[in-house]
């Protein structure tokens, strides 16, 4: 029924005399779909029909970046705040930006390989913490000997991103908008929870968080990452996900990865938050999409109705009032009476 109230409350919208609601919601009823008719024939004027989506990304007009990182289109909601990225998060989102990127995994494989020769312990930290340092000395290495296409792309992201950066509270991507925990704290809807494959213990598992942060890390020949800083909640209990036909309910008590917080911006899918208690967060795993008023499946009826009656192939006629024309035949016009209603 979500459907049909949504669209009897247009209807009310139509209602100017409240003596005559029913009259009123016809005529504006009929002016909307006449409008909407005439609207198929204009050009060079924005209307429902070829007007961009809310949630467009604007990725089908950007350029092709060098790197496929780079790729991962997102439009920000305004500027947002440039300052300095707190050294924390600088580093591990740097790291999240390099471990991701597949042109730079023979680097990585190699990296890892030398530190396998020296037989230094604890590989995996000694890894994440030289790898950035060394991974810049040998594409600057490399550039400056042969210069190929496949270093001159690897160099923006070698030399890092700047230390400061952009934060935004929201952000629209792969046609799903995105808000931060703290826009979202007094509001009815909820957009800033996610869901992320990941392996844990060898193990490829649903993450399931909310987004906390919103960075832009900026690199050189104005190449840009959004990246989302997250809260994952902690599923290896037994009480931590329980799952039924259509809902899964995660605790929202506890809290894992606190070292790996951070996820490309378009590497999740949203979910939407349907109750929330001091123990449980019901999520429904369906996208949730902010609508307007008029319903989607509607407004798709309708275009497809009109796009049947739209004829470009046949001239004009024009045709007296009092005439109707019916497979060669003429038929008189005919006279009705009308009756007044009583004026009670």
């Amino acid at each position: 029924m979500y459907k049909i109230e949504r669209f009897l409350c247009k209807l009310k919208r139509y209602v100017r005399n409240k003596a005559r609601a029913e009259g009123s919601i016809a005529e504006g009823y009929i002016i909307d779909e006449c409008l909407t008719f005439c609207s198929m024939y204009l050009t060079g004027i924005e209307t429902r029909f070829n007007r961009e989506d809310r949630n467009d990304d604007g990725s089908s007009k950007k350029d092709k970046p060098i790197l496929d990182i780079f790729s991962k289109s997102a439009r920000p909601f305004g500027d947002g705040d440039y300052d300095a990225i707190p050294r924390k998060d600088l580093d591990m989102a740097r790291w999240y930006v390099l471990n991701n990127c597949e042109e730079a995994e023979s680097f990585l494989q190699e990296h890892k390989e030398e530190l396998v020769k020296q037989d230094v312990g604890n590989i995996e930290e000694k890894h994440r913490e030289q790898f950035p340092l060394w991974f810049k000395r040998k594409i600057l290495k490399l550039y400056n000997k042969d210069k190929s296409m496949s270093i001159k792309k690897l160099y923006p992201l070698a030399m890092e991103s700047d230390v400061r950066g952009r934060r935004h509270t929201g952000c629209v991507t792969k046609g799903v908008r995105y808000l931060i925990q703290r826009r979202d704290e007094l509001r009815k809807s909820q957009n800033c929870g996610i869901v992320v494959a990941g392996y844990h213990e060898n193990e490829l598992i649903d993450f399931y968080g909310i987004i906390t942060d919103i960075i832009e890390l900026e690199y050189v020949d104005e190449n840009r990452v959004f990246l989302f800083k997250c809260k994952w909640f902690d599923l290896r209990k037994k009480t931590g996900m329980q799952k039924d036909k259509h809902f899964t309910s995660i605790c929202v008590k506890r809290f894992w990865y606190e070292h790996d917080s951070f996820v490309l911006a378009t590497q999740e899918k949203q979910e939407n938050s349907e109750t929330e208690s001091d123990e449980s967060h019901i999520i429904n795993n369906d996208v949730y999409q902010d609508m307007s008023l008029e319903s989607n499946l509607i407004v798709n009826d309708t275009v497809d109705m009109l796009s049947k009656l739209h004829r470009d192939d046949v001239e004009p006629i024009t045709l007296d009032a009092n005439v109707i024309e019916l497979d060669g035949q003429t038929e008189p016009e005919v006279e009705v009476d009308y009756i007044e209603e009583d004026s009670d």
